[in-house]
């Protein structure tokens, strides 16, 4: 086990789940979805669309992504001038940016398969006192999920040595 990436995984879902997703499943979703929207079917169907379209792609796989290079790279000397990477946030950001280009369509595929049906049972069966435990519970599900496919270091290391032993660009997926 990974203790330094659980660690910080752990904190990233925390931190994620108690600040962008508790707005936006607490406050900003209720408040564009429930004045509209009446039948359960189309609450669900909003829920999803926000959740994979908007939400996953614009907030959540940034920050991720851009967390995880700081963990793995932040310390590493740049290209530049040698200083740490994390020095150069413009191009820490660039490099997981990069990544999540990389990973999007496996990401988005992932995001999909898992956020329809929490935000379905979130509607249907869970009542709203609840959904924000309910939220968390399943928040550390994915992260776990995610970061077990997209956060290890040494799955980027392995799809590295794919790329120069091959003298091909693959996603990590191909090698995850």
């Amino acid at each position: 086990v990974d203790v330094r990436r659980v660690v910080c995984f752990g904190t990233f879902g925390a931190l994620m789940g108690a600040g962008p997703i508790y707005w936006w499943m607490g406050y900003a979703m209720p408040k564009l979805v429930s004045p509209h929207l009446n039948s359960t079917a189309s609450k669900c169907a909003a829920y999803c669309f926000g959740d994979v379209c908007v939400f996953m792609p614009l907030i959540y796989f940034p920050c991720f992504y851009s967390l995880r290079e700081f963990i793995y790279h932040g310390d590493k000397p740049s290209v530049e001038d040698g200083a740490p990477m994390s020095t150069h946030p413009d191009l820490l950001l660039t490099s997981a940016m990069d990544k999540m280009k990389g990973g999007f369509v496996s990401d988005m595929q992932s995001a999909a398969m898992f956020m329809a049906p929490q935000d379905c049972l979130m509607q249907t069966l869970v009542p709203p006192h609840m959904r924000v435990p309910f939220l968390s519970v399943t928040g550390l599900v994915w992260v776990y999920l995610l970061s077990s496919s997209r956060g290890s270091e040494k799955l980027e290391e392995e799809a590295e040595l794919v790329t120069d032993t091959l003298g091909l660009k693959r996603q990590m997926s191909k090698v995850a």
